[in-house]
């Protein structure tokens, strides 16, 4: 179900991960590679292709030590996502 969310940059991709449903994260995340031969997720593949952003990219592969459950993966994915942008900033 299409959400009619779009992201340019890096601000734009952290404002719509904090406020999309969380279904929409597991979808992007886990269900796309478990459909494609890709290791990575929909976000990824975004970062590494369209902002160059390969650290950050492979930042964002699923973490044994962060618990599977929506809270979780969106706390770590907007924790790494900040940590870029105040990179950026400096």
């Amino acid at each position: 179900m299409p959400l009619e969310l779009t992201a340019t940059n890096l601000t734009e991709f952290r404002a719509g991960l904090a406020n999309v449903d969380a279904s929409a994260i597991y979808l992007h995340i886990v269900e796309t590679r478990a459909r494609s031969d890709r290791s990575t997720g929909d976000f990824a593949e975004w970062l590494r292709t369209s902002l160059d952003l390969s650290a950050l990219a492979r930042a964002l592969r699923p973490s044994r030590s962060v618990p599977d459950d929506a809270r979780a993966r969106r706390g770590r994915l907007l924790g790494l996502l900040d940590e870029a942008l105040e990179s950026e900033r400096t």
